[in-house]
């Protein structure tokens, strides 16, 4: 089975593909505009000599190394009562996004209508509920599920 590549690990950070490239080009490695960052990526090491299907030939502080869908994970440790949980997502440490959902956690308000939606709560209630939940760091669409 091929797992999906949905960021890399590069110069100490995981980064989404977009802040990935966007490195790249700051570190000077030529990347060219293609609608497939995978194979942007690769073509970026053949120019550079880096042999990219062998991950243990260079170092993640040279050029990027994948991150597939399987190697991500997000411990929950600040849960009320001790309980830990895990999210199978992981942050982009430059702009925030979630590597495989693709998208940043949602704003209080749109957290807020989730939970009224996903679980018939009044407006109020499920405001003061997200507030909780965000103080307690679970903003992830998966956590509103993760109970159930």
């Amino acid at each position: 089975m091929i797992s999906e590549v949905i960021g890399y690990t590069y110069t100490d950070d995981n980064l989404c593909p977009s802040c990935t490239i966007g490195r790249m080009r700051a570190n000077d490695i030529k990347v060219t505009r293609s609608g497939d960052h995978e194979d942007a990526v690769r073509r970026a090491a053949e120019r550079v000599d880096i042999d990219f299907s062998d991950e243990h030939s260079y170092d993640s502080s040279t050029f990027p190394k994948a991150i597939t869908e399987q190697m991500v994970g997000t411990e929950l440790t600040d849960l009320p009562n001790g309980v830990t949980g895990h999210i199978k997502d992981e942050r982009c440490d430059r702009c925030g996004k979630w590597m495989k959902l693709g998208e940043k956690s949602p704003t209080e308000a749109g957290l807020a209508r989730s939970i009224r939606d996903a679980y018939e709560l009044p407006q109020a209630l499920a405001k003061l509920a997200a507030g909780t939940l965000r103080e307690w760091g679970l903003s992830h669409p998966a956590d509103l599920h993760a109970g159930t």
